[in-house]
């Protein structure tokens, strides 16, 4: 599982570089800080859901080889918290509902072409 903690460290890195560049936008862009702020949202929730699957497909590979009672993955631990963000931003004027949603996508995103990238570099080898 060292490869599975190396991805994730990889994700955080990248997400937050992102989320630096998004508050540098946020401080420069004045008249789009709620659309700003609606994708960091959406990329700080996106993040923890990937990092909280990674964490849950480790207890569930750790019970399938201890032949333990099958453990979930967390699908409605997931979707509350997906759905407390759409909430907040719905219910603040500060965020903005689409792009918190299309910020849900850069987490998922990140970890496949992050995967890609360096199943490619280990390929080579």
């Amino acid at each position: 599982m060292n490869e599975l903690n190396l991805h994730i460290q990889r994700l955080w890195k990248f997400t937050y570089l992102f989320l630096l560049l998004c508050f540098i936008g946020w401080v420069f862009l004045t008249s789009y800080r709620s659309i700003i702020a609606g994708l960091m949202l959406g990329t700080a929730v996106s993040t923890i859901n990937v990092w909280y699957t990674a964490f849950k497909v480790r207890q569930f590979t750790d019970a399938v080889v201890e032949r333990k009672k099958r453990i979930g993955l967390g699908f409605f631990t997931r979707l509350a918290i997906s759905l407390l963000a759409v909430m907040l931003a719905i219910k603040s004027a500060h965020f903005e509902v689409v792009t918190t949603i299309i910020g849900f996508l850069i987490g998922p995103l990140a970890a496949i072409l992050l995967g890609l990238k360096h199943s490619k570099g280990s390929l080579k080898q």
